[in-house]
């Protein structure tokens, strides 16, 4: 009983972050649904006002009675129960259709033009008569008209009574209210505050993405091979202190404690089924799959093994910069062109790592990775190396990473924290493991400690920065651009 009350304060937690990054991204639309709203709802009333006008009079009331004096009379007068009754009876007699009928025959009239009412003050004969009316004449005239037939209808009921007027009727002057704007944009402002929150709600709800390790057991059912922090630097102007990697001593304890083991599992996984080629593959650009690729072979090459590092995303090349390196030419866009021979394309990088990569986008990526030269290209590596490591281009979105895990053993599919939809990352994963690769498990990529029950700690690491961030060298949305055209 205690976890589910934990886990339903985990999901309250995790709704209200959803809201909070709802709002974050959309907070303009709530100036614009309260501009809508109100909007709408005075254009309605000012579109649906009809000014009615309400004339009253105020008069008491006396009614005959018997009793013996010095000879037998009728005589007008006054007590408290009568005065009750009367108040009770007023509305009935002035809705009558013996009332209604004198009435609509003294304004010369086929319906009524308004309606008419009464009230009395406790226990007096103080009545007050009303008439409203859209017109303010026919008012006045109604309320006249129903004083006058008034003590023929009553008469029947409460008998003989007399009027003795106080207030007379008068033609109004005012309507009896007008278009209060003030109070209307309050409402629609109030209206368009609730139905913002509501948008955020459904938000929120519909928001299905990954968040935690749980997740990706439960609902992707994959084996989580890691969990690795977010981090986040202070500005600084030199760009290669700022670099995402374990020889970056600004980059952290828990990043490289996060990579280290995720080493050993695929050291171990490796070692286990005798497999030499891995895919790091993720459903989305911007997950971090090109940076985590470049720091799991640094850490498996300080490790001891023989790694070469393969940049397979033919369209935006991005390993040689996050190596630190602005220019290798020839890459493997030119080898896969028969432009230039294996030992051109790999050498090795001062962290021991081997690296395989290139700076220059080719127009035909799919062409050149589904080749026999790039499937021999690997075949051949497996025999040099002990690890081969393919960095390809988001599954998701395209159909590379498919024609490179052909060539592969295995798949290791990276998952940025609440990024990719579920929907998303499921069809990912069907386009990668169709051809029949296992999939070795998921990284959750850039945990976040302000996701509150996530279950990860790791202090004073945040973002990942630019090199987080696929979009630094071009988004997969402009594959093919130049780069000046890109600015």
């Amino acid at each position: 009983m205690e976890n589910r009350k934990n886990n339903d304060a985990i999901d309250l937690i995790v709704l209200l972050c959803d809201m909070w990054k709802g709002f974050k991204k959309g907070w303009w639309l709530l100036p614009v649904l309260c501009c809508l709203v109100v909007g709408a709802a005075i254009g309605y009333k000012v579109k649906t006002y009809h000014p009615m006008y309400q004339a009253s009079a105020s008069f008491t009331v006396s009614t005959t009675g018997t009793y013996q004096e010095a000879n037998t009379s009728y005589s007008f007068y006054y007590n408290t129960s009568t005065a009750q009754q009367m108040t009770k009876l007023f509305p009935y007699i002035l809705n009558s259709d013996a009332l209604r009928e004198l009435i609509l025959e003294d304004l010369g009239l086929e319906y009524m033009p308004g309606s008419l009412s009464a009230s009395g003050v406790s226990n007096s004969n103080l009545i007050t008569m009303r008439a409203i009316s859209d017109d303010p004449d026919m008012a006045r005239r109604l309320l006249e008209s129903a004083m006058k037939f008034f003590p023929e209808v009553s008469r029947y009921v409460i008998g003989e009574t007399r009027f003795n007027v106080i207030q007379p009727a008068a033609t109004p002057e005012e309507p009896m209210y007008r278009l209060d704007f003030r109070r209307y944009t309050m409402k629609g402002a109030a209206l368009g505050f609730l139905a913002f929150c509501g948008l955020l709600v459904l938000y929120a709800l519909l928001r299905n993405t990954i968040r935690k390790e749980d997740d990706i057991r439960e609902k992707l059912n994959l084996t989580c091979a890691g969990v690795v922090p977010q981090v986040k630097f202070k500005a600084h102007r030199e760009v290669s202190k700022n670099r995402i990697d374990i020889a970056n001593p600004r980059t952290g304890e828990f990043f490289c404690q996060s990579v280290e083991r995720l080493a050993f599992k695929v050291e171990k996984q490796f070692s286990a089924n005798g497999w030499k080629t891995l895919v790091v593959t993720s459903t989305l650009p911007g997950e971090g799959k090109s940076m985590l690729s470049w720091n799991l072979a640094e850490m498996m090459a300080r490790n001891g093994k023989k790694v070469l590092l393969v940049d397979a995303d033919l369209r935006k090349p991005t390993l040689c910069r996050l190596a630190g390196v602005e220019e290798c030419e020839p890459g493997m866009a030119e080898f896969l062109q028969g432009k230039a021979k294996t030992e051109d394309v790999i050498w090795q990088h001062e962290s021991g790592v081997f690296l395989a990569g290139g700076c220059k986008e080719s127009s035909n990526p799919y062409g050149l990775l589904s080749s026999e030269r790039f499937r021999s290209f690997i075949a051949t590596q497996k025999e040099k190396f002990d690890c081969v490591l393919i960095d390809t281009p988001p599954c998701g979105m395209l159909s590379d990473a498919g024609a490179v895990a052909q060539c592969s053993d295995a798949v290791l599919y990276i998952i940025r924290q609440d990024t990719a939809k579920l929907g998303q990352i499921y069809d990912g994963i069907q386009n990668i493991a169709g051809n029949g690769v296992p999939v070795l498990g998921a990284v959750l990529n850039a945990a976040d400690v302000s996701f509150a029950g996530y279950g990860y700690r790791y202090s004073g690491y945040n973002k990942y920065g630019k090199y987080g961030k696929y979009g630094k060298y071009g988004r997969y949305g402009t594959y093919g651009k130049a780069e000046s055209q890109e600015k």
